[in-house]
């Protein structure tokens, strides 16, 4: 099925064509800078940086952060948890970006 694209004038949006509700996506727009976005958990997770809010909270220390993904990371700090592994060695990492940076040592000549 061919895509058509579909051209919206804002005074039309809102507005029933043929049994279609235009509408556009809604723009979330930060109350002290420039940013703006159309989903709403980004702009929450923007103001954080404003605010200095750190709602993800480590239960085995003071640790706080403001996304859950760098929570997680965090944690296996203390719990040892290595998913990542390499599949040329037996090293294991904590963290992806960590296996990554191990695995250019596997590409690299010897010397």
């Amino acid at each position: 099925m061919t895509s058509i694209p579909l051209q919206v004038r804002p005074e039309r949006v809102g507005q029933r064509r043929e049994g279609v509700r235009l509408l556009l996506p809604r723009v979330h727009q930060c109350t002290f800078c420039s940013y703006s976005t159309t989903n709403a958990g980004h702009l929450k997770r923007h103001l954080y940086k404003h605010t200095g809010e750190k709602p993800y909270r480590c239960p085995y220390c003071n640790y706080s952060c403001t996304h859950d993904s760098n929570l997680k990371a965090h944690i296996r700090v203390h719990t040892g948890e290595k998913p990542y592994t390499c599949d040329q060695c037996p090293y294991r990492a904590t963290q992806k970006g960590t296996l990554l940076a191990h695995l250019i040592k596997h590409k690299q000549p010897s010397s």
